[in-house]
Formats: C-alpha cells, sequence, structure tokens
C-alpha cells in the first residue's frame, strides 16, 4: 500500500531539515517503516514508535520533528 502525500511518514522522507536529519540519526531509519501510512495525531504516532522512543531525548527530536511537520502541514498544504 502507497502512503499518503501529507502523512508523517512522507514529510520525514521528502524534506531535508535539521529536524528530520536528527529524526534519521538519533531515532533511526528503521522506525520509519513503523509509521502509519495515514494522517494521524502525534499521540497516535507516538503510541505506535512508544518502545523506540526510550529517552527523553529521542522523545524531544521526536515532538520537535512532529511539530515542524504540524506547522508545515498547516502553512502550506490546501
Amino acid at each position: 500500500m502507497t502512503k499518503q502525500l501529507e502523512t508523517f511518514y512522507s514529510y520525514i522522507q521528502t524534506h531535508n531539515t535539521p529536524s528530520t536529519d536528527d529524526f534519521f540519526t538519533y531515532i533511526g531509519s528503521h522506525v520509519i517503516e513503523k509509521l502509519p501510512d495515514r494522517v494521524c495525531s502525534s499521540k497516535v504516532i507516538y503510541d505506535i514508535l512508544r518502545n523506540d522512543l526510550d529517552t527523553y531525548f529521542k522523545q524531544t527530536v521526536f515532538r520537535e520533528t512532529f511539530i515542524e511537520y504540524f506547522k508545515w502541514k498547516l502553512l502550506y498544504k490546501n
């Protein structure tokens, strides 16, 4: 199944920002495959990734990346 274009998964894969780079570096690319193929809240994604976000630092990286994605979605999507 293909992932929708406005999903968090798609944002991480297609945008090269300091936050997405940190996501890849500190949380890992293996975690990206766990992301849902639909638009959903940060709580849903956090619950899916809970075991991988095992430190406060990783949780912070996730929050900052999701906030950046959410701002992008509000400002630049139709």
